[in-house]
């Protein structure tokens, strides 16, 4: 399994937010947190390579996206990625178009 490298901090930002927002409390953060630290031990992480960076970039000028959704998507197309989850219609529209199996989670 392969990651982009801003992924570790996008998810920790979401769980922060949620706990601010008191929609988690500090023990369930702290095992969230845990948990994810555990799955994603042994995965490998795809840099910001200039490669990654021009393909953001396209990817943002052919498709609707947010910035960090097209460096996701770069980083699977640069790990030539054999699947690509996403809960986000419009990645995964752009994954489709960009020639990747996609699985909508």
């Amino acid at each position: 399994m392969g990651l982009s490298i801003v992924a570790l901090p996008e998810l920790l930002s979401a769980f922060n937010r949620l706990r601010r927002e008191q929609r988690l409390s500090d023990g369930q953060y702290h095992q969230i947190k845990s948990d994810l630290l555990a799955d994603i031990s042994d995965v490998s992480l795809c840099d910001m390579t200039p490669q990654v960076v021009g393909k953001t970039l396209s990817l943002l000028e052919m498709h609707t996206l947010r910035g960090m959704d097209a460096i996701h998507l770069a980083a699977a197309i640069a790990w030539q990625a054999e699947v690509f989850l996403s809960s986000d219609a419009r990645q995964c529209a752009a994954a489709r178009a960009s020639g990747l199996r996609v699985v909508a989670v």
